[in-house]
């Protein structure tokens, strides 16, 4: 199917749209072609509900005013961010001027929401100061009724025009009409699309591909907040390649430390052994989720069979973790019963020492071979080489990377391409975890959070 089909979380039940970051977990940010599709240059003023929520002054998301204090967004937005560190800018429909900024006073996403069933998906965010209301600042009328298919929507958002390219100036606005949930379930092979959700389907070249999430979508009054979404229009196919790139399946029993997150059965994230019953991952593999609702497996090479499954008593995810910025990007999962070590389970040794560049590892994980194709069955191995922080944040343009990250660079071709998040990076010890990068093999690095970095906060926490 070419056309874009497009999922979001109804006001009152909202929509979904893969969250705005590189992360290798999630639906990888800058590997859709983020803009609206068949879209246009929106009339000035015509939408002066739209606002540009902005981390550390970069439009991430968008929102709508739906008061004078009060800025609707989608949750996965703004978990795992600080107030503090976001702005909500209205009144313009240009990125680079014009239009007024206010603070944050809180976030208030869904306590619900659920960042791997793409669930509860919205937030409010309280401002310090009221809105002043002009011509061209207003709030839009929220819709209480549920709507059916058929009906004309429009969306309107900014978003990147190509990869890596900068973005649009203008905000962006196209007609769309809603399918049924039945439909949107079926086409994108999601059981957990219901009535709490509204999709958008129109002709292969049109249709909202990852334009801004957390942006309205508006019958006459909003029905919808951009969630999540499948590839779109004119996506190439090799940016969706997701595995890691010039691996190898890996001999059974070669990484005993190595396990698979699973979330109501369906493998998402790696993760590593550090003792009997902690596990180590990456934050976002986990922030937005119930312990209740993950497992862990160990003890098999094979996703499909093997292994034995272990519940989760509590997940403590770093509280520093920012979404926007890759930083603090560490969790531990505290399992509800011992695991039972073996030659084929064991824990890793974590790395206490602040390592390098040039320094040979390996990193091991399961991931897609292709997008949107099954995950392999037999775990994947690739060995790596370090790089300095500094010229990882040179080549990735990131200056949040710094010495709580380590990166790997080799020759294109190789390297993690969203292998799995929250897997171990190992040199003798686990020096790292996979966090993010952008799209694979292509010359660019991949960054990972540095173990050494939190030995402290570890041991404070995995007791």
């Amino acid at each position: 199917m070419n056309a874009c089909l497009l999922l979001l979380f109804v006001t009152g039940t909202l929509g979904a749209v893969s969250p705005l970051n590189y992360l290798f977990g999630t639906v990888p940010k800058d590997e859709y072609d983020w803009k609206i599709v068949g879209g246009s240059d929106a009339p000035e003023g015509a939408y002066p509900y739209q606002v540009s929520l902005r981390s550390f002054g970069s439009h991430n998301c968008g929102g709508s005013i739906i008061d004078a204090t009060t800025v609707m967004t989608a949750a996965h937005c703004v978990t795992g961010s600080k107030p503090s560190a976001l702005r909500v800018v209205v009144g313009s429909n240009k990125l680079n001027s014009g239009g007024v900024s206010y603070e944050l006073e809180s976030i208030r996403a869904h306590t619900g929401y659920d960042s791997w069933r793409f669930t509860n998906d919205i937030a409010i965010l309280k401002l310090k100061t009221p809105i002043s209301f002009t011509d061209k600042v207003k709030s839009v009328d929220l819709e209480t009724e549920y709507l059916g298919a058929d009906v004309d929507c429009v969306l309107s958002g900014w978003g990147r025009l190509n990869y890596p390219g900068s973005l649009p100036n203008n905000l962006q606005h196209i007609d769309l009409k809603t399918i049924t949930s039945e439909d949107c379930a079926k086409l994108l092979n999601l059981n957990s699309v219901d009535r709490t959700h509204v999709c958008t389907l129109t002709k292969a070249g049109e249709g909202a591909c990852h334009g801004d999430s957390g942006g309205p979508l508006v019958a006459n009054k909003q029905i919808g907040i951009v969630s999540f979404g499948r590839p779109c229009a004119k996506v190439p196919k090799d940016e969706y390649d997701w595995k890691i790139v010039g691996g190898s399946d890996a001999p059974e029993g070669a990484y005993p430390y190595q396990v698979s997150l699973r979330s109501f059965g369906s493998h998402n994230c790696g993760g590593s052994i550090i003792d009997a019953t902690t596990v180590m991952t990456a934050a976002h593999c986990v922030t937005g989720s119930s312990p209740s609702f993950l497992r862990v497996v160990a003890g098999s090479n094979k996703l499909n069979s093997g292994g034995v499954t272990y519940e989760i008593e509590s997940i403590r995810a770093h509280t520093g973790y920012d979404s926007w910025r890759f930083t603090n990007d560490i969790a531990l999962l505290k399992l509800k019963t011992p695991i039972s070590f073996t030659d084929k389970v064991k824990a890793v040794d974590l790395e206490t020492e602040y390592l390098g560049a040039e320094v040979d590892c390996i990193l091991s994980g399961w991931g897609r071979l292709n997008y949107p194709g099954s995950l392999p069955n037999n775990l994947q191995h690739i060995d790596l080489k370090t790089i300095t922080s500094e010229d990882c944040a040179k080549l990735l343009n990131h200056n949040s990377v710094d010495r709580t990250h380590i990166c790997t660079l080799t020759k294109a071709g190789e390297g993690a391409c969203h292998g799995d998040s929250g897997g171990p990076l190992v040199a003798n010890k686990q020096i790292g975890i996979v966090s993010f990068g952008r799209p694979c093999a292509k010359g660019y690095p991949d960054a990972f959070t540095r173990v050494s970095a939190f030995t402290d906060w570890i041991e404070k926490n995995r007791y």
